[in-house]
């Protein structure tokens, strides 16, 4: 069952991504600012797939690239970093906010308010390893894939498409894996010698959702051509 709502899941924001292409660039933004909100809530979530162990901020983190490679292939690579800009904004954005809101004290004489604190505070309390690796990885890895998919895009110009989407993905996937991985056990996350399972587990993972990932950029040059 698992991997039936992965999959569903997957192609659901997969073609939402399309769908934002569609209707241009600021819906694009837009669903980057909501897919890296998204990822850091449902990170917090384990589960089994295809006998792996992955969280759920994998698959919105996917197509996090998925959108930056859309507006790389169609924009540009202004369009694309500033689409970086946005998702690493909204991160920001939703560290500082959630924390004004646990900081601010509940009206106690309300029925479950109490209860409700107590569950928001599970959820949007940070773990603060997690955070400065995941604010770093991002940044680091969706800038690396711009600018590779750029370089690849200027050297095989329309052609090859697969190649220069999942060559940049593929790169900066293993560098956000990489990266992510070691600040979290710099800060004591998880022990030092976990690491390169960590790192492969994770990797193997984000390889899959980038190959799957190629036929919607296919689909992209239909919806351009017929906007």
């Amino acid at each position: 069952m698992n991997e039936l709502l992965f999959v569903g899941l997957f192609f659901t924001l997969a073609s939402l991504s399309l769908g934002a292409f569609r209707l241009g660039k600021s819906y694009q933004y837009a669903l980057i600012a909501a897919l890296a909100i998204l990822m850091n809530i449902f990170v917090l979530k384990p589960f089994e797939i295809f006998g792996l162990t992955t969280y759920g901020g994998n698959v919105l983190y996917g197509c996090i690239f998925l959108t930056t490679d859309l507006l790389a292939e169609h924009y540009g690579k202004k369009a694309a970093l500033r689409g970086v800009g946005v998702g690493f904004l909204a991160l920001a954005l939703y560290l500082i906010v959630s924390q004004f809101y646990l900081a601010i004290a509940p009206a106690t004489a309300l029925s479950g308010a109490t209860e409700i604190q107590a569950a928001l505070a599970t959820i949007f309390t940070p773990a603060w390893g997690i955070v400065v690796a995941s604010l770093s990885a991002f940044l680091l890895s969706n800038t690396l894939d711009v600018h590779v998919y750029d370089r690849i895009h200027r050297l095989t110009g329309k052609k090859l498409l697969w190649l220069r989407n999942n060559a940049s993905t593929w790169l900066s996937q293993l560098v956000d894996t990489i990266v992510f991985s070691s600040i979290a056990a710099a800060f004591g996350i998880f022990a030092w010698e976990v690491v390169p399972e960590v790192i492969l587990f994770a990797y193997i993972f984000k390889l899959a959702v980038a190959a799957f990932d190629t036929p919607f950029l296919y689909l992209s040059q239909l919806f351009k051509k017929n906007a």
